[in-house]
């Protein structure tokens, strides 16, 4: 099959390699009307790098609002907006990438996920798991190009 002109198929890459390509992206375009959570946002915003998602799909869309780290479509119409929108406009990439690198880092990073781990335990009377948490690893996941700010 033959793909139009400026689409190319990388095939396979590693874990490096996507997130170099993720980090100079200029944008992530996740159209799915079904995820559960979506790791892919996840990794795009910690790159810094904004995305577009389409607006059926209610876990993308609520991270996109709870975030403020993108935009979201519900018809071609729309999309061709948001298309026309993230590429005609650097500052508004750069302000939607940063915001929803500060989510990732906010509400997913280590200290939080374990933080919220320890409370449910705590919550259970469950204080010897809860104490389990304390211990954290030493780094976060991290991106290339745009880890500037949280």
């Amino acid at each position: 099959e033959t793909l139009p002109a400026g689409i190319l198929d990388l095939g396979f890459v590693d874990e490096d390699e996507k997130r170099t390509l993720m980090g100079e992206a200029r944008f992530l375009i996740q159209p799915s009307t079904n995820e559960s959570f979506s790791i892919v946002l996840m990794e795009a915003w910690l790159c810094g790098t904004p995305v577009l998602v389409h607006a059926r799909c209610a876990v993308t869309r609520e991270h996109v609002v709870q975030s403020g780290g993108g935009l979201y479509f519900g018809s071609a119409e729309e999309l061709a907006d948001v298309l026309s929108a993230v590429l005609s406009d650097e500052a508004l990439r750069d302000a939607l990438g940063q915001a929803g690198m500060r989510y990732v880092k906010t509400e997913y990073s280590w200290d939080a996920v374990l933080n919220r781990l320890s409370d449910a335990f705590l919550s259970f009377g469950m204080v010897d798991r809860a104490e389990e948490f304390a211990e954290r690893p030493d780094e976060e996941p991290g991106c290339g190009r745009n880890q500037t700010s949280a």
